[in-house]
């Protein structure tokens, strides 16, 4: 079985202190003044309990057991197969942060609300957080690059994203309230029964979330892709100084790792100018 094709890849070494030579990898790939932050490394493992159903069921994110010794190759994500012969897909990504949320949100407390992966809302949005300062963060994925050839145009995914927040303004009010109907739908497909919401929102926060028909929802604009090029971070930057409210720029890198049926993946998050990396 071939777990990857045979293009595009190099290979990455260890240095002897591992937290810098994977800061140095971001570096080099993204130009000599940006320092990018890791937020987690994570193998992708097989999920028995979930034998049939999606490809995207089939796997989840665990923290590394043991380092794999050896070269390991930056893929495409989309370019390689797990071991049942399944090409991987963005699916993949937005199930895999959808039950771990530490991969964007590492020790924060957060609850997922929504993946369309399992339900569908009125606008299409990939995934949506609530963390505990009553903040929602509005997810839009990318399995390619953001650049202004060959990938997503960064004014596309803008206004992806514009459509979200719009949506949301006039229907998360009054929250949890307003929410609790697709909640149900939502957790009986990700969770296995109907639950809650104010429920799992006590549960994890430990706080009633009172609605507040005279507040304004706060969103936090979260991309997550392959990358993005230069122009990708002039635009997004101009984004966040016109006070267009908290944005973060993450990407994944995808591994693989010859001689065996290993993948792994690391979340990376790109500094902006004013700064919104999580406290």
């Amino acid at each position: 079985m071939h777990y990857a094709r045979s293009h595009g890849f190099r290979s990455i070494s260890k240095g002897k202190d591992g937290v810098y030579a994977m800061s140095q990898i971001a570096r080099n790939a993204s130009g000599p003044e940006r320092s990018d932050h890791l937020l987690g490394s994570f193998e992708i493992a097989r999920f028995p309990e979930c034998p049939q159903g999606r490809p995207y069921r089939q796997t989840r994110l665990t923290t590394f057991e043991d380092t794999p010794a050896g070269a390991k190759f930056v893929a495409k994500l989309k370019d390689c197969r797990n071991w049942k012969g399944h090409w991987y897909a963005e699916s993949h990504v937005e199930e895999w942060v959808s039950r771990s949320p530490r991969t964007l949100f590492p020790g924060r407390a957060v609850h997922v609300l929504a993946s369309q992966n399992y339900a569908h809302l009125a606008e299409k949005i990939d995934l949506l957080f609530v963390d505990d300062h009553k903040q929602f963060h509005v997810v839009e994925l990318k399995a390619e690059r953001v650049a202004s050839n060959r990938g997503v145009t960064p004014d596309q995914i803008w206004g992806q994203m514009n459509r979200y927040i719009d949506f949301l303004r006039m229907e998360l009010p009054p929250f949890p309230v307003s929410f609790r109907s697709y909640y149900g739908q939502f957790s009986r497909q990700f969770l296995g029964s109907a639950h809650d919401l104010s429920t799992d929102l006590h549960q994890i926060f430990g706080e009633v979330f009172f609605p507040a028909a005279s507040t304004s929802p706060t969103f936090c604009r979260t991309f997550l892709t392959e990358g993005y090029d230069d122009d990708a971070l002039d635009f997004f930057r101009a984004r966040q100084q016109q006070g267009d409210g908290p944005i973060r720029l993450m990407y994944y890198r995808f591994y693989f790792h010859p001689g065996t049926d290993r993948h792994s993946i690391e979340f990376w998050e790109v500094p902006l100018a004013c700064g919104n990396s999580p406290e």
